[in-house]
């Protein structure tokens, strides 16, 4: 797994300590060097985290901020896709021909247009099998976009993506123009009506009362999960297309909207 833009996102960890990472399963976490090395910091002075990453130290690499068996995290700039290449495949020591998943929370559209694309672009070349989970915002010329957009920019993160890709349709014809061989865009409001657990959104609106459904709507509205295939069978493009590899029967339970 490929984490773009880790931040200090926990997901391995999380995992790791739950008995749930998969056996030889390896993760690559990737952030600014000064993101990746503050990181690194928290998890060496936390004795839970450390025992969980048994890392070598990664301080005398340069690039490397911490590096182990099955996770290493780097310090790299996502504007420069043959940094990415070097980070994932030099340090990380990934296999070319391994089913490999990446994923981009909030991140792609925060790079000019031609970058999250050239990132797009390598994921789908580096991998001769690959799942890319996509999760930002869409929609900008709404009403509620357009000061969502203007509430970020105010912040000094401005979107530099969103108008490149606005809708669902331009974000699934992103990963198709860049040879993903399946794409499926839905909004978050798709996403929690039709492909949550139902026992468990029972669960999670009982435990405290929530009347406000009006505004949620509109947010979920604006952020979309996007999900993209290539090198698999059952990818959406007909029964057993994709030849040999992984299924990734998961992207057509993703697209079917019940």
């Amino acid at each position: 797994m490929i984490n773009l833009g880790a931040g200090f996102d926990t997901l391995y960890f999380s995992l790791k300590a739950a008995g749930e990472w998969p056996a030889g399963a390896r993760m690559c976490e990737l952030d600014f060097a000064d993101v990746a090395h503050r990181k690194a910091s928290v998890v060496r002075r936390q004795a839970a985290l450390a025992a969980l990453v048994q890392a070598e130290d990664g301080r005398g690499d340069g690039v490397a901020a911490l590096r182990a068996a099955d996770y290493t995290l780097v310090g790299v700039d996502l504007r420069d896709a043959g940094a990415v290449n070097r980070a994932v495949f030099e340090r990380a020591g990934f296999e070319a021909g391994a089913p490999t998943l990446v994923i981009s929370e909030c991140v792609l559209i925060y790079l000019p247009p031609e970058k999250s694309d050239a990132l797009v672009a390598w994921a789908r070349q580096a991998f001769a099998s690959a799942v890319m989970v996509v999760y930002e915002q869409i929609r900008p010329h709404d009403s509620f976009g357009r000061q969502m957009v203007q509430n970020i920019h105010d912040r000094g993160c401005p979107l530099l993506g969103i108008h490149a890709y606005p809708e669902l349709a331009d974000q699934e014809r992103r990963f198709r123009g860049a040879g993903w061989t399946g794409a499926v865009g839905l909004d978050m409001n798709a996403v929690y009506r039709h492909k949550l657990d139902p026992t468990d959104v029972r669960r999670i609106e009982r435990l405290e009362i929530f009347d406000e459904f009006e505004e949620w709507n509109l947010i979920q509205a604006h952020y979309c999960i996007v999900v993209a295939t290539v090198g698999g069978k059952g990818e959406g493009e007909g029964e057993g297309g994709g030849g040999g590899g992984p299924s990734w029967g998961s992207l057509s339970w993703f697209s079917k909207i019940n």
